[in-house]
């Protein structure tokens, strides 16, 4: 009974795995209605559908522009899991004006960060899946008109934001791939406008850091730059010198001669003085002026400039470079990995469950990095991760019944996460020979509602 049928995003649908769904909806769908597809790109396969489903139509091609320069500049941090919000917060104070986007994995890392920040006494909201569109909706107004200066946010929740001015993109995580960076920090930068976009990254993800600096080379033509986390004394001296400046900027407004037009704004401003007028004469009377003002300058911006603010963070020093030989051998054999980057076995499949996720090799993600992201995400040790297998775009891996059944349930809800499933083939060896291009039917022909 539609009028109006509109598939949005049909490549990245087919990438996913979708192309049975589509064809079974189509299928159904009033004949008469009229059909708008919107695609990036314009595959066999979706040609296909057109020329199945739509009848006669016609193709409209967005005419080429010339790429505009890339004004974002790209710095990234290297930083532990446990202090990355104490890396935030100085990003924020040592930054002139920070009105920005920071972009988590998951709605649960959205709402922890969008807490702390704002329990520090920093104007922060957090969007994701869960926020219903009313609140949603207020959420972005406030956003827009700077009454929220920072918005936590996630991919899916993000999409469709087109908001001016900028200033900073924060990757709290490092993204699954190399074009949803390049999506992420080209939200600000724009109109010829100079933008910031920081990536903190955990020490163990300096392989995938790799993989994504590549990307950026080839895809914008950019570099990320490493850079030292600013020091405690760094970053107060900097918002000292910010909030000394504002407060210049008012007192010379409040004592500058104004003629004409302006003489109205010079009485309400000597007017708003006048109550004041009588508690200075108080405070500086038998006292020194300077010392008076200097005792008032700390009673209200002391807490701001206070030192107890920030947490430590742990200088990270880059590994030297070795051989396979030496002592990293038996810290790689010690995790449970073999020579080739692939996890020993330690766990009977009675005890686990194989599970198809989508992430591989050209995500930037080897056997350790799957390790480290499982163990991170269900805060399970990694040694529990096992039997991972790594395809150029997908990866077998065997969790716990209990832990697998949690990341299945949770990949479902939050389309941050990668597509994740059973891996329900029997008789299938482990071994890029059979089971990865059986695990990959199985993604493609999956049971309907699965």
């Amino acid at each position: 009974h539609i009028d109006y049928f509109i598939l949005d995003e049909a490549d990245e649908m087919l990438d996913m795995g979708f192309i049975e769904d589509i064809e079974a909806i189509f299928g159904k769908a009033n004949p008469e209605s009229r059909i708008l597809l919107f695609s990036a790109t314009m595959p066999p396969p979706i040609l296909k559908i057109a020329a199945a489903f739509m009848g006669d139509y016609e193709i409209v091609e967005e005419e080429e522009r010339p790429e505009e320069p890339i004004l974002t500049e790209q710095i990234y941090w290297f930083v532990r899991e446990s202090e990355k919000i104490e890396a935030l917060v100085r990003m924020i104070d040592i930054s002139p004006d920070f009105y920005g986007l920071v972009f988590t994995q998951t709605k649960a890392d959205a709402d922890a960060v969008s807490r702390l920040l704002d329990e520090r006494g920093y104007e922060a909201a957090a969007l994701h899946g869960d926020i219903p569109q009313s609140q949603r909706e207020k959420i972005l107004a406030h956003f827009r008109s700077k009454k929220t200066r920072i918005l936590v946010a996630t991919d899916v929740a993000a999409r469709g934001i087109d908001i001016e001015g900028l200033t900073h993109v924060v990757n709290y995580a490092l993204p699954f791939d190399g074009p949803t960076y390049v999506h992420r920090i080209g939200r600000t930068g724009r109109a010829g406008a100079k933008g910031l976009a920081f990536t903190l990254v955990r020490p163990e993800e300096r392989r995938k850091l790799e993989f994504l600096k590549q990307f950026v080379r080839k895809a914008i033509k950019g570099e990320m730059r490493a850079q030292p986390i600013p020091s405690v004394e760094e970053v107060l001296n900097a918002k000292r010198e910010r909030l000394f400046a504002e407060l210049e900027q008012s007192v010379a407004g409040t004592f500058a001669d104004t003629h004409g037009a302006d003489a109205s704004a010079s009485v309400l401003t000597a007017k708003a003085r006048e109550p004041f007028a009588g508690a200075a004469e108080k405070l500086c009377d038998g006292r020194d002026a300077k010392t008076v003002l200097a005792a008032v300058l700390s009673s209200f911006l002391g807490e701001k400039l206070n030192p107890a603010r920030y947490g430590n963070i742990t200088p990270y020093k880059a590994p030297k470079a070795s051989g396979r030989s030496g002592t990293n051998a038996p810290r790689a054999a010690r995790a449970g990995f073999q020579r080739d980057g692939s996890r020993q076995g330690g766990f009977s499949d009675g005890n686990q469950m194989r599970l198809y996720v989508g992430l591989g090799r050209k995500d930037g993600f080897n056997a350790r990095d799957i390790a480290d992201y499982f163990s991170s995400l269900l805060n399970i040790p990694q040694r529990l991760v096992d039997r991972i297998d790594v395809g150029p775009s997908f990866s077998l891996v065997s969790l716990p019944h209990k832990a697998a059944r949690d990341i299945l349930e949770r990949s479902r809800r939050d389309k941050s996460l990668p597509h994740m499933h059973i891996d329900v083939k029997e008789g299938r060896k482990d071994s890029f020979g059979g089971g990865i291009a059986k695990g990959a039917k199985a993604f493609f022909k999956r049971k309907k509602g699965f």
